[in-house]
């Protein structure tokens, strides 16, 4: 018997499709519509705000199950607005961990350029070498890359608008682009149902 597959996500203005018809993830649940979908993405965004959802997305887990946790962090965080620092770092990868132990597989997506130079020296420097460390810690399962992709991830791109299509938010074909290369891999994934099952 196939096992059902939920997916909740979380995240900005990015992943809640500003700018596009549908956003990455979206693309998911159009292209399966057998999945339970929410997306509770809202734009603007800090990370305590992403965090504090955290009760709500786990009252929308699903008993036996393929639950998967789409979360992209630190979208709207900067040192001005008290954001990328080690508190906020520390606050996110408890949440992680906190959502491992609640039994989800967790996917982490990094950030996009922007035609403003200093954002793009932020995720750079902070937004996504800290993702990807949560990931290569064994806090979230995977990581969606597409901040890094030759494409669309590159600082260039943030000024291209047909990539970038405001100098923020990324375009239907730059959302396309991700949900193929990155979304549609990530999610043939398989896992053992004794593994995703027990003790839910």
């Amino acid at each position: 018997m196939k096992i059902a597959t939920n997916v909740v996500a979380n995240g900005s203005s990015t992943t809640a499709g500003v700018n596009a018809t549908n956003s990455y993830i979206k693309l998911y649940q159009l292209n399966n519509l057998e999945t339970t979908f929410n997306n509770l993405s809202v734009g603007g965004e800090v990370y305590t705000d992403l965090i504090a959802r955290e009760s709500a997305i786990n009252e929308l887990r699903v008993t036996g199950a393929i639950n998967v946790y789409w979360l992209q962090p630190f979208s709207n965080d900067y040192p001005i607005t008290e954001g990328l620092n080690s508190r906020c770092f520390s606050a996110m990868r408890a949440h992680v961990e906190r959502m491992k132990l609640a039994r989800w597989i967790i996917v982490l997506v990094n950030q996009l350029p922007r035609a403003l130079p200093e954002y793009n020296e932020y995720r750079n420097a902070y937004q996504n070498p800290t993702i990807a460390s949560i990931v290569s810690g064994g806090g979230a399962d995977f990581l969606m890359d597409w901040g890094n992709d030759p494409v669309i991830g590159n600082d260039a791109a943030g000024s291209d608008t047909s990539i970038i299509g405001d100098g923020i938010h990324p375009t239907q074909w730059t959302h396309d682009y991700g949900y193929a290369n990155y979304v549609v891999p990530i999610m043939k994934f398989r896992r053992a149902p004794d593994a995703l099952t027990t003790g839910v």
